[in-house]
């Protein structure tokens, strides 16, 4: 389909980009033994499912990094949701943002012919509700939540050791990084990053959810450099400004 690229990393590993969308969101499916696991689900502003199931057709399962009005587009086409406990209430009452503001962002310059629904607020009182150190076990492959605050509350990383890939949805890519919202935090975001940086000795690939798919995991000593910056000079605080290091961007 059009709107999705979809690219292979490996015999188990898709990466599936919404290429025609101004935020070039990434979503990615991994495919197990037992199940085939869905990190997000993308804008939404087409149909999924049927995509990934000529893919590999087993059962699905959907893991939010993050409940933003991006990455979960799609979840209302999948039965297991999972969820970090801290983001439970903005799956089971709608993102705390208004419809009208979604959907100016969502369907911004998209040309008409790739949207086949309306925009609904997805809603879910089932959703599992997952945290650090929860594991997907796929059938012979091991994902690990990661817990990654900052950017939302219940932000999480997904690690598969196998393949040494980290996937970290809007805490790191390429291009400006937002911790400048109400719901964000920037001493969380620096606690992330940190994080990140300590254990890079676990991945080798950075799994981004906007714009370029795949970073080396130097990349992460270069954001680590950014957060100190900030930190040293006293800007880890929201109104702070934009932050530049390199070829990272923040705004706090």
């Amino acid at each position: 389909m059009e709107w999705f690229n979809i690219l292979k990393k490996d015999n188990k590993s898709y990466i599936i980009r919404e290429h025609l969308h101004w935020e070039k969101t990434n979503m990615y499916y991994l495919v197990g033994e037992e199940y085939n696991l869905l990190i997000d689900s993308g804008t939404g502003i087409t149909r999924l499912k049927e995509v990934l199931k000529h893919i590999d057709d087993k059962e699905i399962r959907v893991v939010s990094t993050h409940v933003h009005w991006d990455h979960i587009g799609n979840h209302c086409e999948f039965d297991n949701i999972y969820v970090h406990e801290r983001e439970f209430e903005w799956i089971k009452n709608g993102i705390p943002l208004p419809t009208e503001v979604i959907k100016n962002n969502l369907y911004r310059g998209v040309d008409s012919k790739y949207i086949n629904h309306d925009y609904k607020k997805f809603k879910s009182e089932s959703a599992n509700i997952i945290k650090q150190g929860y594991e997907f076990n796929l059938g012979n492959r091991n994902i690990e939540v990661i817990d990654i605050p900052g950017h939302s509350p219940g932000h999480i990383a997904l690690l598969d050791r196998e393949k040494r890939d980290i996937y970290v949805g809007d805490t790191l890519y390429q291009g400006r990084l937002f911790c400048n919202y109400e719901s964000t935090d920037p001493l969380e975001y620096y606690k992330s990053i940190e994080k990140l940086y300590n254990m890079r000795h676990l991945y080798d690939n950075i799994m981004c959810g906007h714009y370029k798919a795949l970073l080396d995991k130097t990349y992460i000593i270069d954001a680590m450099t950014l957060m100190e910056n900030i930190k040293h000079s006293k800007n880890l605080h929201h109104g702070s400004g934009v932050h530049i290091y390199k070829n990272l961007e923040i705004i706090m």
